[in-house]
């Protein structure tokens, strides 16, 4: 039973639309004031949105948990990969948290963690709750 799967990137996609209308209509109301400037700076508004949902929608890609039989392996990076083997007996904290913007959209946090060291083994932001569930639950079984 081998399972992977990466975090959403909903949460980003609406920042960005919500940074364009709010820009956007911005830029609107000062249209008068604007004047021949008005288009080129709508359009810089629309591109800045585009290129933060481009870059976003990346960065999330690039993080990976795959739950193994008796393992949790993390996958980080885009230029240069991290990967991070979990044995199942080995965890000693896991848990999720939830904004309230993640509970409209069913995300959350997965936290996971070992002993030793100075920072968490894992944190995933904005993965699916049924995902986050899933884990915790393999996590649980093996230990």
């Amino acid at each position: 039973m081998t399972y992977s799967f990466h975090p959403s990137h909903i949460v980003h996609m609406v920042k960005a639309v919500i940074f364009v209308l709010f820009f956007g209509f911005l830029t609107f109301l000062l249209k008068g004031i604007l004047g021949d400037f008005f288009l080129p700076i709508e359009g810089a508004i629309f591109g800045a949105g585009v290129i933060y949902g481009a870059i976003k929608y990346a960065q999330v890609q690039s993080y990976t948990v795959t739950l193994d039989e008796n393992e949790l392996i993390y996958t980080t990076g885009i230029a240069t990969m991290k990967k991070t083997v979990l044995p199942f007996s080995k965890v000693t904290e896991s848990n999720y948290t939830q904004t309230i913007i993640q509970r409209i959209f069913g995300l959350g946090n997965l936290k996971v963690d070992t002993p030793g060291g100075t920072e968490m083994a894992v944190h995933l932001k904005d993965a699916a709750m049924s995902d986050i569930e899933m884990t915790l639950n393999a996590i649980k079984k093996k230990q």
